[in-house]
């Protein structure tokens, strides 16, 4: 089977939860006989994935000197009234040069399944689909997030009319697709609030790397940052252009680690992940900004936070601290979309004095919480990318069969 997967550009190094997904799974496609493309958005090049392993190819001169008018295509977005930090989601609505290139790799090659990541490149997908007339393509849209949703709660400032816009766009990605992928039930409720029938949609959660949490080496970490070997690290990463996890990792040191120090208890946090806020600087407080070695760093930690009140998908920084076997304290919200319960292989926490009271109790009962990670690593291996992969395998079976 063969499978062109088209994307946002910024995923090598996968940095981010969606570049993660992006790119393990192509990996993991490539290892279930599959033989998968991958064209980023502003790129000259393309990537082949087989047997795990990836090719870098560059396009012939004509297709790699194309280049689309991002600044006449923003001001396009202004008028939808989407906001600016979200406009690198929906160029390729316009862009001439990642549907053209998707057209030519179409044509070109002869591909089975052509899948869009995010809801604008459902475009560049319907174009590669149509390159080969004579051949039904089918077409599958993935899902990260309902993302009208997501932008409306990370972007308050933004319009009704804004809302309304990118409902649109999602809606018309989702019916020129022959099957739309959720990462959760909750946003598979949603789309069918927007009109997308059940009977095209499919839950494939999030995925986690098993194989990077083999060989861990998380006091190396300590070691490096100077961190005393009797404090209480606490952690948490995402991308902090992402309102929500701004707004966590706010509450967690502006809150939880403060009361904590308050108390005597020796704490430190450890926040990884791209663009942190600078004025949350202090001592104890580390931001590493974006890492290269994420479960090393997880793997420094004694408790990890998901302090999150809002957003939407399932929290794959979750699956990442379970496969790590370390103890997570989490709202309900952050665990949201995935089948554990509170006690058994998470506790949960909502307000500050919860976290702050685990934490203490922590100090004196580490068996409990070593327990409550263990239980967490049992539960992961249904995620491992490998289980992933086989799910989207019969989904693609299904769809060329009909």
């Amino acid at each position: 089977m063969r499978v062109l997967l088209i994307s946002r550009g910024d995923v090598f190094p996968p940095f981010h939860g969606a570049a993660s997904r992006i790119v393990n799974t192509a990996k993991y496609l490539s290892r279930e006989s599959c033989e998968v493309f991958f064209l980023p958005s502003q790129s000259d090049r393309y990537y082949i994935f087989r047997n795990a392993q990836v090719e870098e190819v560059q396009f012939s001169p004509f297709l790699r000197d194309l280049r689309s008018d991002t600044s006449k295509i923003d001001r396009i977005l202004e008028r939808l009234e989407i906001p600016p930090e979200d406009h690198i989601l929906y160029r390729p609505l316009l862009a001439r040069d990642i549907i053209l290139r998707a057209a030519a790799l179409s044509f070109n090659n002869d591909f089975d399944i052509v899948q869009a990541e995010f809801p604008a490149f459902a475009i560049p997908a319907m174009f590669a689909r149509k390159a080969r007339i004579r051949r039904k393509i089918k077409q599958v849209l993935v899902e990260h997030n309902v993302e009208f949703e997501r932008i409306g709660i990370s972007s308050p400032s933004i319009s009704k009319k804004g809302i309304k816009n990118l409902r649109r766009i999602e809606r018309l990605a989702c019916r020129i697709s022959d099957m739309v992928v959720t990462v959760s039930e909750h946003d598979r409720e949603k789309l069918a609030g927007i009109g997308i029938g059940r009977e095209k949609t499919i839950t494939i959660p999030h995925g986690v790397d098993l194989e990077n949490y083999v060989n861990v080496n998380g006091h190396r970490i300590r070691e490096k940052l100077g961190i005393p070997s009797d404090a209480v690290v606490l952690f948490f990463h995402g991308v902090y252009d992402y309102k929500p996890n701004r707004d966590a990792l706010f509450r967690i040191v502006n809150n939880i680690f403060t009361a904590l120090r308050q108390k005597g208890i020796n704490t430190v946090v450890i926040a990884t992940g791209q663009n942190p806020p600078q004025e949350l600087k202090r001592e104890g407080v580390y931001l590493t900004g974006a890492v290269e070695n994420l479960p090393d760093f997880i793997d420094a930690s004694d408790i990890c936070l998901v302090t999150l009140t809002g957003g939407g998908g399932t929290r794959l920084k979750i699956l990442e601290y379970f496969a790590a076997k370390k103890p997570v304290l989490s709202t309900a919200k952050g665990i949201e979309g995935i089948d554990v319960k509170d006690g058994t292989e998470y506790i949960r926490a909502e307000r500050d004095e919860d976290f702050v009271r685990y934490i203490e109790q922590y100090q004196v009962s580490k068996e409990k919480f070593l327990q409550i990670g263990e239980n967490g690593f049992r539960f992961v291996q249904r995620y491992d990318w490998s289980n992933i992969a086989r799910q989207y395998m019969k989904m693609y079976q299904g769809l060329i069969s009909k």
